[in-house]
């Protein structure tokens, strides 16, 4: 134990120069804390002759936690009360439910948690009630509409489908154009958004015809030809 103090005070320099937790140096001295708590309780684990580590004020080993605090105060005089602390947090037996203010972070799980407001806590300095009433706006006329407002964005998915058999059906056009036509190479399309574009792409190819795409922006349409091997 003691040659493990002594191997992080030689890897921390702060744990030995420093003499109180600043700004400045609390970087280089809570990792070293930490580790240091970890590779005790390995060696603990290790060697049978150690009692458990673990902290309990109801049942305190005392030999244990008084070597740990000796050892401490030689290697590490200026922090030893800070590091026995964090050990004993570390290694306790039961999570305490209560604690003074500032004996823990506020941070993580010792956090305070909000406190939600009563039901007649959401009021105005005036102490009028700031909450919408129940129903809508109009339900102090006496009038509720649960009915959805028309709109486009109900429509969208049907106005997609009938789109989408259109841009097919057109393919459907042009390859039937090919097919009575020997001397017709190329049929161009009405032009379409990417989306439709690629559904029309995928149609030609799979009726064995190829396909490109021409013209720029709105204008960019898609060009079915015929294929090579036809």
């Amino acid at each position: 134990m003691q040659a493990c103090y002594q191997w992080y005070v030689e890897q921390f320099p702060f744990l030995e120069s420093e003499g109180q937790l600043n700004l400045t140096n609390i970087n280089g001295i809570i990792p070293a804390v930490v580790f240091l708590a970890l590779d005790l309780r390995m060696i603990f684990e290790a060697d049978d002759t150690y009692e458990k580590i673990t902290f309990s004020k109801s049942r305190p080993n005392p030999t244990l936690w008084n070597q740990i605090e000796q050892v401490l105060a030689k290697e590490i005089p200026n922090f030893t009360q800070h590091i026995l602390s964090y050990l004993q947090w570390a290694y306790g037996e039961n999570e305490e439910k209560q604690w003074d203010v500032g004996t823990r972070p506020p941070i993580g799980k010792y956090a305070p948690r909000p406190k939600r407001s009563s039901p007649g806590g959401n009021r105005d300095r005036g102490g009028n009630d700031r909450r919408p009433p129940k129903g809508g706006g109009d339900r102090q006329h006496g009038k509720r509409d649960n009915h959805r407002r028309p709109g486009k964005r109900y429509n969208d998915k049907k106005s997609t489908e009938a789109k989408e058999k259109v841009a097919l059906a057109e393919v459907n056009s042009a390859v039937s154009k090919l097919n009575d036509q020997p001397d017709l190479s190329e049929v161009q399309l009405a032009p379409a958004n990417s989306f439709f574009r690629r559904l029309q792409h995928k149609h030609a190819i799979a009726q064995g015809f190829e396909s490109v795409s021409r013209g720029e922006g709105h204008d960019r349409s898609v060009v079915v030809v015929r294929s090579k091997e036809t």
